[in-house]
């Protein structure tokens, strides 16, 4: 028995251990708001009150003045295109930041002709470190990009299907569209400027549609002024600027959290705290050996 249950305890201790280094270690997908790393938004959304939702239908209406970002890694069901439709309808500023996602699924939803081309813009020449990094330095007046001299974008794609009016800003001219993708210019790839980000009225409301979501992680707000121009999205937004986060792929972490976190709210319930009291005084009293093993006597007649 002794042997036995030293194994319990250890595996008790085990349990325990691994589950607060899961509860305690940040999450590491790509936009994940807790995220503090170079591809997350711990650093970025906290300057402008930027709130995590797990769902669009976590957004109380009502929606005017209110704004929610997406980047749509992750195909929507129908019922969250419909929750977003209602969103910008009713007043919401919505907007969608993509480039090889489902974006353009929101877009066709919405019945709005632009699309994201999903094909890399390159520039050699106006660019940040190399190619794959361009800076986009042509804007038009608007609240989107004012104060704004220079973005750094980070692998982008470009807009396509838009009127000229609803563009805000452009890629340089010596920019071009790598329709084969292998990384070089090549005979028929057109040169800029191209559209890469555009605001455009929507119902009671108005889409703005950035094609690089990158622009809004940790390692990009100190190049440029890609920080400002979170800014300027934040005060088109005056009752509040959201993330969706139903809309990204989630890891094994991610999902051990969400786990742990709905454990831990059960634990607060009164059911939950009988539970946790009953589960407490079985572990003490299977550890502190109870009830005793009687050990067997020999019997025998004295000579």
């Amino acid at each position: 028995m002794g042997l036995r249950r030293y194994l319990a305890i250890l595996t008790v201790l085990v349990v325990v251990i691994l589950a607060v280094i899961t509860y305690v270690i940040p999450p590491g997908g790509d936009f994940r708001s807790e995220n503090p790393s170079w591809n997350g938004l711990a650093d970025t959304a906290a300057p402008v009150g930027v709130t995590p939702v797990g769902s669009v239908a976590e957004i109380p209406e009502p929606f005017t003045g209110k704004g929610l970002i997406v980047v749509p890694y992750l195909e929507l069901p129908p019922e969250t295109l419909q929750q977003l439709g209602e969103f910008v309808n009713g007043g919401g500023v919505l907007i969608l930041a993509d480039d090889y996602g489902f974006g353009n699924t929101i877009l066709n939803y919405l019945d709005v002709g632009a699309r994201f081309s999903n094909k890399t813009l390159l520039d050699p020449v106006v660019c940040y470190k190399n190619r794959f990094l361009p800076l986009i330095v042509r804007f038009d007046a608007d609240p989107v990009t004012s104060g704004i001299t220079e973005i750094v974008f980070n692998h982008p794609g470009v807009l396509i299907g838009l009127d000229e009016e609803n563009i805000v800003a452009w890629s340089s001219s010596l920019s071009f569209v790598d329709d084969n993708g292998n990384g070089e210019w090549n005979a028929g790839e057109v040169f800029g400027p191209h559209p890469v980000i555009a605001r455009l009225g929507y119902g009671d409301g108005q889409l703005i549609l950035l094609s690089d979501p990158s622009v809004f992680i940790n390692s990009s707000q100190s190049l440029g002024d890609n920080a400002q121009l979170l800014q300027n999205i934040a005060g088109l937004t005056e009752n509040g600027l959201f993330f969706v986060e139903s809309t990204l792929p989630r890891s094994e972490l991610d999902t051990s959290k969400d786990l742990l976190h709905n454990l831990r709210d059960f634990m607060s319930t009164p059911l939950g705290m009988i539970l946790l009291i009953t589960a407490v005084i079985a572990a003490v009293v299977m550890l502190a050996g109870w009830p005793p093993q009687t050990q067997g006597r020999g019997g025998g007649t004295g000579a």
